[in-house]
């Protein structure tokens, strides 16, 4: 983790055995929200 001061930032960087595509797919729809983030239960809103 980097904590820079003068920009009152912080950066948080973990590296995954995923292709980009994979990773870009669990952040960016409802299933891959849910998959990543919830607990056992937990939906994601659908529009």
């Amino acid at each position: 983790m980097t904590v820079s001061p003068v920009a009152r930032t912080v950066r948080i960087e973990r590296a995954y055995a995923a292709t980009p595509e994979h990773v870009w797919r669990l952040w960016t729809t409802g299933a891959g929200i849910e998959s990543w983030w919830s607990p056992d239960g937990f939906t994601a809103g659908r529009l």
